[in-house]
């Protein structure tokens, strides 16, 4: 018997809980009261940075306010499924161990975060973009999969905010004529690293969105994945990654579960990792990790 075990990286849309970039949230009340009615994974993973370096992708916001993005998300999750945290700034090992700790402690158990109807997967159309300022309120909901519909009642309940309810989903980003020399830059630092490494980019209305997405494959299997928003840290992104990845798949106590791990993207539509790894006898246990 194959078992799935679901884990999903902030899951919850940003118009649910974030007010300081959309200037808006849903009510703590209406939140609870969703959440035994949507599809959640198992376990969701909140991935978490010092704020001086976050401001660095997210240029429309300020330290404090990534900082209070920060415990929203923190605050809301623990009402929904566990979560684990994950710090992205600090020493690769502490990273490594928290994700092989969550992966060992959840490998091998069919997943009981939700009743069965309730257990699916998220659809992968959701990057996480900043879109131009000619997007519209609609085309901005369409972004966050799989809960664009539940973003849609969240635009209902933020309009009776009246001015809440023009451009607060998405603050324009310019990029200003920079996505050509940046996608360059990137390609030359993939090219010079990794030969063959495969190059995925979203495109919007004004060139290149301000996250590029880039696979690094290694003998079929993919290897590394990152989200590089601005050229000068691509190197340093991906070369965390491939490490990461790297001690992962080398950790004793998982290397039977996870003999490899593969990446797999849908362009314009996310992206999932399956962890592939032993069970009851020798069927796979498939890990997926959205991303």
């Amino acid at each position: 018997m194959t078992s799935r075990l679901v884990v999903a990286e902030r899951y919850l849309p940003d118009v649910m809980v974030n007010p300081q970039r959309y200037g808006f949230y849903v009510p703590a009340a209406v939140r609870r009261a969703l959440t035994y009615l949507i599809p959640r994974p198992d376990v969701c993973v909140l991935l978490v940075s010092d704020p001086r370096r976050t401001v660095d992708r997210k240029r429309e916001l300020s330290e404090d306010e990534v900082r209070a993005e920060i415990h929203c998300y923190r605050s809301e999750l623990k009402y929904w499924f566990p979560y684990v945290e994950v710090r992205t700034d600090g020493p690769l090992r502490d990273s490594v161990e928290a994700v092989t700790a969550m992966l060992g402690r959840l490998a091998g158990h069919p997943g009981g975060g939700a009743r069965p109807p309730y257990r699916v997967f998220p659809r992968l159309g959701a990057p996480r973009i900043i879109a131009d300022g000619a997007l519209t309120g609609r085309e901005a909901l369409e972004v966050y999969r799989p809960s664009a519909r539940l973003a849609r009642w969240a635009k209902v309940l933020a309009a009776t905010g009246g001015k809440a309810a023009s451009g607060i989903f998405f603050k324009a980003v310019r990029l200003r004529g920079q996505y050509e020399p940046e996608l360059a830059d990137i390609r030359a630092i993939v090219d010079s690293r990794w030969p063959g490494a495969r190059l995925v980019t979203y495109l919007g209305r004004e060139g290149c969105r301000q996250s590029l997405v880039v696979e690094i494959r290694a003998r079929g299997c993919a290897v590394a994945y990152a989200k590089a928003p601005w050229g000068s840290a691509a190197h340093d992104l991906l070369s965390r990654e491939a490490r990461m990845l790297e001690q992962l798949a080398a950790v004793h106590n998982l290397r039977d579960r996870v003999p490899g791990i593969i990446l797999r993207t849908e362009s314009g539509a996310g992206q999932m990792i399956f962890l592939s790894g032993g069970g009851d006898g020798h069927r796979p246990h498939p890990m997926e990790l959205g991303a």
